[in-house]
């Protein structure tokens, strides 16, 4: 799978609000691997000239993007990321055309949103 730096970006951005903070030694291991594979290294940061501006948009020079193969275990916890980040972002209004187009390569779909409980018989008489 192809992935630009604004696709990396999102993902790092999606990730916390899914990616557990603690597991099994296996798992973990996962998402550490994860993060890194997808961050930036200091020399991809020089290369591709990646900045933050005062305002708190993050800018870089264009160039080819990276190909990455995930495991079934990774592409889990990414889609899990995006599908836990898409309600926010929408409430946010913060979905972009580059956003849709990083769900549709993992196959995310914006979920149903949460039923609320039906009263207790209780509470309606």
């Amino acid at each position: 799978m192809e992935l630009g730096i604004y696709d990396r970006l999102l993902l790092l951005q999606a990730m916390p609000l899914s990616a557990p903070a603690k597991g099994n030694f296996l798992t973990m291991r996962i998402v550490s691997d994860l993060q890194d594979e997808i961050g930036f290294t200091e020399a991809e940061i020089a290369e591709r000239e990646i900045t933050q501006t005062p305002d708190g948009n993050t800018q870089w020079k264009t160039g080819p993007p990276k190909v990455y193969e995930f495991g079934p275990v990774a592409l889990d916890l990414l889609c899990k990321a995006l599908t836990a980040g898409l309600p926010q972002w929408d409430e946010q209004g913060a979905i972009t055309l580059g956003l849709i187009r990083l769900v549709d390569k993992f196959g995310v779909e914006m979920p149903e949103p949460e039923a609320e409980p039906a009263p207790d018989a209780e509470e309606v008489a």
